[in-house]
């Protein structure tokens, strides 16, 4: 007899179930059947999976992992790819392997849950259960999103019909820019202008002129811009990002450079370049383009070492403030690595001091 309490809440989701043994499909569709899970898609041929899933969009997907031919830790990455920047999919593998090994591989290849063979029928309709209402908050995010981006969209454009209307001043245009900019990771409203600070800071000591120094200060909180483009559930997520997610994070410079490449002023000009290059290390390991050493803008080298160090120092959706002493092991930790060394030395020498005041 089915679980009352669990039919009571099953909503109309499509679920499908993946295993080279018909009977265990016949055997996981009747368990969620009888638990309120009406519409479920069995598969047998593993060939088939990839094309099922970009076809059906299943809310969930049970997965053996043992199958002959393509086994499921490959189809496992293979949907991953294929639905990478789509809403969040749980897929719960389905093994008699219980092996720490195999938990790894597949943690590692992007399972979300498990399930033991042979199955307990009321686990499976709860596992089931909690990956759906996961999905579930997840579509409600990236719809909270969508509507986050269009109010974003409304308000520029508002600013740019208030600006043909009225003489708004340069510095209200700048501070609305940079309003926008922080909008979606920076409850306090404070990162991008310690940012800009600690930039004019540094490019003063490093013997810049005036006029260099007034431009990195007004265009260095325009840096993350870019991540206006970036979805919260990924921005905001709390734990370490996947593969995958980290590779949508890394578009935001070029994101960023994309909306201020128009600009025709000096600030706007730099803003570019800096939102462009501020991810590049000095080893050319860096992001979006592999610059090093001097290829890398100056500009750019010194709102690196601004932005990582308030970064560390403040507390962020991922991780809590680091102290002082920590965030200044981290950044000699990347002296001529990640950063630019002279800068990264005149930046510990005279200005974290002033900064910690």
């Amino acid at each position: 007899m089915a679980d009352s309490s669990l039919d009571s809440m099953a909503p109309p989701s499509m679920i499908m179930v993946v295993d080279d043994e018909a009977a265990n499909v016949i055997l996981v569709a009747e368990i969620l059947r009888k638990h309120g899970f009406d519409n479920v898609k069995g598969i047998t041929n593993a060939n088939l999976v990839v094309n099922e899933v970009l076809e059906a969009k299943p809310d969930v997907i049970l997965l053996d992992i043992h199958m002959p031919g393509v086994d499921g830790l490959t189809i496992l990455r293979q949907v991953r790819i294929c639905t990478a920047g789509q809403a969040f999919l749980p897929i719960i593998v389905l093994t008699a392997d219980n092996t720490a090994q195999l938990r790894l591989d597949a943690l590692g290849a992007g399972a979300t849950d498990f399930i033991t063979k042979p199955f307990d029928a009321t686990e499976v309709a709860l596992r089931v259960r909690n990956c759906i209402e996961q999905r579930s908050l997840h579509l409600q995010l990236r719809s909270h999103n969508a509507i986050l981006e269009a109010r974003v969209r409304e308000r520029t454009a508002e600013l740019q019909k208030s600006y043909d209307k009225v003489d708004l001043t340069h510095r209200e245009v700048m501070e609305m820019l940079h309003l926008i900019s922080e909008y979606r990771d920076d409850e306090t409203h404070g990162h991008t202008l310690r940012v800009g600070h600690a930039a004019a800071m540094l490019a003063s000591a490093a013997g810049m002129d005036r006029q260099f120094v007034d431009l990195i200060r007004q265009a260095a909180p325009l840096h993350d811009i870019g991540k206006v483009g970036i979805a919260d559930i990924i921005l905001l997520k709390p734990g370490p990002l996947t593969k995958e997610e980290f590779a949508i994070i890394k578009d935001h410079p070029t994101m960023g450079a994309s909306v201020l490449e128009r600009g025709s002023s000096d600030i706007l000009k730099m803003a570019h370049t800096i939102a462009l290059t501020h991810h590049e290390r000095w080893n050319g390991t860096g992001y979006p383009e592999c610059m090093e050493a001097e290829q890398i803008p100056i500009e750019g080298r010194i709102v690196a070492i601004a932005d990582v160090f308030d970064a560390l120092t403040h507390a962020r959706p991922y991780k809590a403030a680091w102290s002082v002493d920590r965030a200044v092991a981290e950044m000699l930790d990347g002296r001529g690595s990640h950063f630019d060394p002279a800068l990264v030395d005149l930046f510990l020498e005279k200005i974290v001091d002033k900064l910690s005041d």
